[in-house]
């Protein structure tokens, strides 16, 4: 496969922890949608195309499984949840989790979304009339938590919702795996000894288990079937076994949703306003979308003065 080697790597590498997109269009735009970077450990490979990704997430991912020394280090570090699981532990995680995500579950949703969405834009508003520039990233950051935490756990974040954030900004370069020491693979005993903010990162971490042991605990307390995340997660059982989870599968579970499920709805709502931003043609359509289909909430919502007539 085509892709940077020898001195091209190495400067590859270095640009890489600098300007990581930058990176990664550049190699995609010059050598294709296939690109093989051919590291010390394991060799890695950027995909950009939507054909390819389809083919290796939904046609033919039994091929490609997360057995790398990349994917034992994620484990270590965030535990073996769906999100970095496999194989048969995968399949039943899978299918014990699935009925939280049913459609007549998610547009349960919708007002919880809408209400905190409109606190956030009167929020915004305020900032624009007063001439005050927003950190986009951070309060969609923000946003996706307090709508995530409250959706799948049923909880509400404000009350830890700063230490949640500033221990995720400090885990983020050890979980991200596009990030420079994820890429060379160091072991988790090696970070620890030569790694200065590695144990930052720990500290991080153990903050984190505090408040997923604070949302089960008060949950297991309370006794109560939401039919949420985390009352599939508590009680459900796998077809196969008629087995629920362990606490040990239970924690990681919700690690992976609380740390994935969040971040990476900021990060695409970041770049659509951002792209939005540069087009003004898709923006009006998009303005006028949404003018119509508040319209027509709106007179579904309103009652009909129905006369009659003898």
């Amino acid at each position: 496969m085509p892709g940077p080697r020898g001195v091209e790597l190495y400067r590859g590498i270095l640009h890489l922890k600098n300007h990581p997109l930058e990176f990664l269009l550049d190699v995609s735009l010059r050598y294709g949608p296939v690109v093989s970077m051919p590291f010390v450990r394991d060799p890695v490979v950027v995909i950009s195309s939507p054909e390819t990704i389809q083919y290796l997430l939904h046609q033919n991912y039994r091929n490609y499984q997360k057995t790398t020394e990349r994917w034992t280090v994620f484990r270590e570090l965030i535990g073996n949840g769906l999100l970095a699981s496999d194989g048969d532990l995968w399949r039943r995680q899978r299918q014990r989790i699935q009925p939280a995500f049913h459609q007549e579950r998610l547009a349960l949703f919708e007002n919880l979304l809408m209400a905190a969405t409109s606190d956030v834009i009167g929020k915004w508003r305020k900032a624009a009339e007063e001439g005050k520039p927003v950190g986009l990233f951070g309060e969609l950051l923000r946003l996706s938590l307090r709508i995530i935490t409250k959706a799948m756990f049923g909880r509400d974040v404000r009350e830890f919702e700063e230490k949640a954030l500033r221990a995720f900004a400090t885990a983020h370069v050890y979980i991200n795996p596009m990030s420079l020491i994820n890429l060379l693979e160091l072991p988790v005993t090696v970070r620890r000894f030569f790694l200065p903010r590695f144990r930052q990162f720990e500290s991080a971490f153990r903050q984190l288990d505090e408040i997923i042991h604070q949302m089960i605990a008060e949950r297991r307390a309370s006794g109560e079937d939401t039919g949420d995340f985390l009352s599939m997660l508590l009680t459900g059982r796998d077809d196969e076994h008629g087995e629920t989870m362990d606490e040990a599968q239970l924690r990681d579970e919700v690690m992976g949703a609380f740390l994935a499920g969040h971040e990476t709805t900021a990060i695409a709502l970041t770049w659509a306003f951002y792209l939005l931003s540069k087009n003004p043609v898709a923006r009006r359509q998009l303005q006028a979308a949404m003018r119509a289909t508040s319209r027509s909430r709106h007179a579904c919502a309103t009652p009909r003065n129905i006369s009659s007539s003898a």
